[in-house]
């Protein structure tokens, strides 16, 4: 990537907030990408223009992403949900401030409003899509189809479901336009194909975008509130890390390219964390060997998310790495020195920095003094690289007060999501 932009594909990205969804549980493995397709298909069946055709897929691909807990997820598999809203107003208060996106907040916003006879074209005055519609349906189709069953025997049973919520749940245009797809052998088929990933890849991977160095980073900053909102116990653990992170890179002589990639690799640190089970990350007591297992792999995920996003190879490498350790003792790859790059060692030394000093509900943040032996012990021991360690003893004041205001930022950032939540 150079230094002001990067050729990245919409379907990449949108796709690594996806795959994010099917790292929790088999149980809601692919929902979101079958719903994708249902979607498509219901657009171009319907005519819709191609841009808006193509926004529909990828907001089937990310539909749930405002749903943070196992059990919310699995709870949205249930035909007759009970409070159906919530996650699709976090969903587009996720989405809507990215401008490559604000499309696709508007549909996630709506997609589980019911027709209710012509009211739902629009509520409290502002219209509702018809792409929402369409999400809306296309979501209640693959909730409908029973995954221990041959898809083309239950094709009638599904058929009969969805027309229980004529004029109350859908649009009839939609429903229509469902009901002429349900003839045909292929749309089901697609629909539950092993090559689902590959289908998709060539209905949307046409439009690439090409992002600018502030665009990514306000990617970034998208995917760090999807990591730091997932849980009050972490709330704003990634900017700590960013802030820290762009201190010693300064310091230790980065260029202002290198400095801005290293606050976006920052941000994306824990992305794989959205695949562990909120259950775990905020459970009060120990966790047992299973729990802390599941927790380890968070590292990998990451790395597995943001490896799949061509053109953020270098920001993989230095934000997906901060586990391991110089002496091979670090997890998931058991990498050492010479196989860290300096970016990965800065981002270790960030990242453990921002957890000791950090206030926790449960805990409050570590001394200088106890901060400083923790990490120099470590350094010591060949776990940590003492370029940094170095530059934190030398300047710990300053830079721990760049981590606490950038946090303490975040902090307000969050109550104002919290307090939006009632309003979207």
């Amino acid at each position: 990537m150079n230094a002001d932009a990067a050729r990245i594909d919409a379907f990449d990205l949108v796709c690594a907030l996806s795959r994010i969804a099917d790292l929790m549980n088999p149980a809601v493995s692919e929902h979101q990408s079958r719903v994708a397709v249902i979607a498509l298909a219901l657009s171009l069946e319907m005519q819709r223009p191609e841009e808006e055709t193509t926004e529909i897929g990828l907001a089937g691909l990310i539909h749930d992403i405002g749903a943070f807990s196992l059990q919310e997820r699995l709870d949205l598999l249930s035909f007759e949900l009970q409070e159906p809203d919530f996650h699709a107003r976090v969903g587009y208060l996720l989405l809507h401030t990215f401008s490559p996106f604000a499309g696709i907040a508007a549909m996630i916003r709506y997609h589980h409003t019911p027709w209710r006879n012509g009211e739902g074209a629009a509520q409290a005055g502002h219209p509702i899509p018809l792409a929402a519609h369409i999400l809306h349906l296309a979501d209640r189709v693959e909730v409908a189809i029973d995954r221990n069953r041959y898809i083309l025997g239950q094709t009638d049973q599904v058929c009969e479901r969805i027309r229980t919520g004529a004029n109350t749940s859908f649009h009839p245009d939609v429903l229509a336009a469902f009901l002429r797809l349900a003839g045909r052998e292929y749309f089901w088929l697609d629909v539950v194909s092993h090559n689902i990933g590959l289908f998709l890849r060539k209905s949307l991977r046409k439009h690439a975008i090409t992002m600018t160095m502030q665009e990514l980073s306000e990617f970034a900053a998208l995917l760090c509130l999807l990591v730091d909102f997932k849980s009050s116990f972490t709330a704003t653990h990634s900017s700590g890390v960013a802030a820290t992170a762009l201190a010693l890179a300064r310091r230790a002589g980065f260029s202002s390219r290198d400095q801005e990639m290293m606050r976006v690799a920052a941000y994306l640190h824990d992305v794989g964390k959205l695949g562990i089970p909120s259950e775990i990350i905020e459970k009060k007591g120990p966790l047992t060997g299973e729990e802390q297992n599941i927790m380890r792999s968070h590292a990998y995920f990451t790395h597995e998310i943001l490896g799949s996003v061509e053109g953020l190879e270098e920001i993989t490498d230095w934000g997906a790495l901060h586990q391991e350790r110089l002496d091979g003792s670090g997890y998931p790859f058991h990498k050492t020195a010479e196989q860290l790059s300096d970016g990965a060692r800065l981002m270790a030394v960030a990242d453990i920095f921002t957890a000791l000093t950090e206030d926790r509900p449960y805990r409050a943040g570590m001394s200088k003094e106890d901060t400083l032996r923790a990490l120099n012990r470590l350094s010591a021991h060949r776990q940590l690289e003492s370029k940094y360690t170095d530059i934190l003893t030398r300047d710990f004041d300053d830079i721990n007060a760049a981590r606490a205001k950038a946090q303490a930022e975040a902090a307000v950032h969050y109550a104002d999501f919290l307090r939006a939540l009632t309003q979207a």
